[in-house]
């Protein structure tokens, strides 16, 4: 499902920046990008990983938390 994802993302990518994969790990995606589009390109990716999860098992409800971080020391914040 996560593979899938990121080959929409990639699809559908219309920012004026390149498409900013830098990590992926299970079922996270972490992309490097200006601060001023982080929310829209936060947005796009929560889009785009419920639409391809709900595509692939359908009858079922999908739900993605996107956080916008700093610096790599905060993602950790975010960890359950």
């Amino acid at each position: 499902m996560l593979k899938k994802s990121i080959s929409e993302m990639h699809k559908l990518w219309n920012f004026n920046y390149p498409f900013a994969i830098v990590e992926v790990t299970h079922d996270e995606i972490g992309l490097d990008v200006p601060e001023k589009m982080a929310q829209g390109i936060s947005n796009f990716v929560e889009a785009v990983m419920v639409e391809t999860a709900n595509e692939m098992c359908r009858g079922m409800s999908f739900r993605v938390d996107a956080h916008i971080i700093d610096n790599w020391s905060e993602q950790n914040e975010y960890k359950v």
